[in-house]
């Protein structure tokens, strides 16, 4: 509440003097899109050369290189950053007051827009990949299980199959489609509990998952306890805990100790994950969802310098707008172009930058056309038409509620 006492002119003059001038997004923020295309950047990275950072594959190089490059075998943490920016950008426009969750109808329409933001690009990958794999094949009694387990992606629950075989990395988008049905619920938690109790209960919910899905199966973790909705429902409500606190105008007073901390946090957590024995991984997540929400919180909170610059450039916060048709087209481009797990070495001059001109080309044709087909400005979609405010960024002509991650 506003002191009778004090002029509007003076409590804003008040205010600009604790905390950084920066300006509102009707869009979205430019490291929110540069931190998405550095999530995208780790996951391809991972799926093309994680495997010989990895100690204990089959493909491992030499221990004396993995025992000192092991973070190289951790891009797959590009997913969880994934979900903290999810949580933040589907709840922001909630925060802000420029949508309403208190009635059905409210929910209604949320669900309409979710929906046509995610399902016809999933729908339409996780068809081609199953026509051209055909496994099963055409006559086999389990497609129609298969065809039922793709329309509700309830691959997430499954013990078997929890990464599809026809794109394994689908598991993270199957796991987004139900946290957006759940959705509705976590703003009424919010609302109700508050943010603080709110984590606290998802927070205990995850640690009691992934604690079952390791102790039940040590040998083999059961993924939809160790890595599904359950496990990862705290990731996405620190990132719903950032934009409530970003749209009350919170700062951190110093971004840059905020941010490099963030990065020296998930630093600690791959090098305990690496040394340490398996149960670390029921803490692993939320150690990295400290270290994002950290980086996300200290460059939401930078005005300019390098370190901003290193995420709101253009050329990563395009690959960032990309990200959701880049992260579902580039397991078919790999597997078909390397056939192979991993990028082969011997072959890799050749063979790599056709793969990445490919997954740039389909996922901008596909992002360009499926994600966005009804739009017309298509230069505003790769930020080539020119940026109404310095710290903003129009990833669409329109709003939505939020990319995938």
């Amino acid at each position: 509440m506003q002191p009778q006492n004090m002029p509007d002119a003076a409590q804003n003059q008040s205010r600009s003097q604790n905390q950084p001038q920066v300006k509102p997004a009707d869009g979205k923020l430019d490291v929110v899109n540069g931190l998405r295309g550095a999530a995208i950047v780790a996951v391809v990275w991972q799926h093309l050369f994680g495997l010989y950072f990895k100690a204990g594959s089959v493909i491992a190089l030499p221990a004396a290189v993995t025992d000192r490059l092991y973070f190289l075998a951790y891009g797959w943490t590009g997913v969880l950053l994934f979900f903290v920016l999810s949580g933040f950008v589907l709840y922001l426009p909630f925060a802000r007051g420029r949508a309403t969750m208190r009635s059905a109808a409210d929910a209604r329409a949320f669900y309409r827009r979710r929906a046509a933001r995610l399902l016809p690009l999933y729908y339409i990958v996780a068809l081609l990949c199953l026509v051209l794999n055909q496994v099963p094949p055409v006559h086999d009694l389990r497609l129609p299980l298969e065809l039922i387990s793709i329309a509700g992606a309830l691959f997430t629950f499954a013990p078997h199959g929890f990464e599809p075989h026809l794109n394994p990395p689908l598991w993270s988008l199957g796991v987004e489609i139900w946290f957006s049905i759940l959705f509705p619920a976590m703003i009424i938690a919010f609302r109700r509990w508050g943010a603080v109790r709110t984590i606290l209960s998802a927070t205990v919910l995850s640690l009691v998952s992934r604690a079952l899905g390791i102790a039940l199966s040590p040998a083999h973790p059961i993924q939809p306890l160790t890595m599904g909705l359950t496990a990862n429902l705290e990731i996405f409500a620190v990132g719903m805990a950032l934009a409530e606190a970003y749209v009350a105008g919170i700062r951190v007073r110093w971004p840059r100790l905020v941010t490099l901390g963030g990065a020296l946090i998930l630093a600690l957590g791959m090098t305990a994950a690496h040394w340490l024995e398996r149960w670390i991984e029921i803490f692993f997540p939320d150690l990295m969802a400290i270290g994002f929400a950290a980086v996300l919180a200290g460059l939401l909170s930078l005005e300019r310098g390098w370190l901003r610059a290193a995420f709101a450039n253009r050329p990563i916060q395009v690959l960032g707008m990309m990200c959701f048709s880049l992260y579902v087209w580039h397991e078919p481009l790999l597997r078909n172009l390397f056939q192979a797990e991993a990028a082969p070495l011997d072959d890799l001059a050749r063979t790599l930058p056709i793969f990445l001109f490919l997954l740039l080309a389909v996922g901008a044709l596909s992002y360009r056309f499926i994600e966005f087909g009804r739009s017309r400005d298509w230069r505003a979609l790769f930020l080539l038409a020119p940026a109404a405010a310095p710290v903003t960024v129009q990833a669409a002509p329109r709003p939505r509620d939020a990319d995938v991650g």
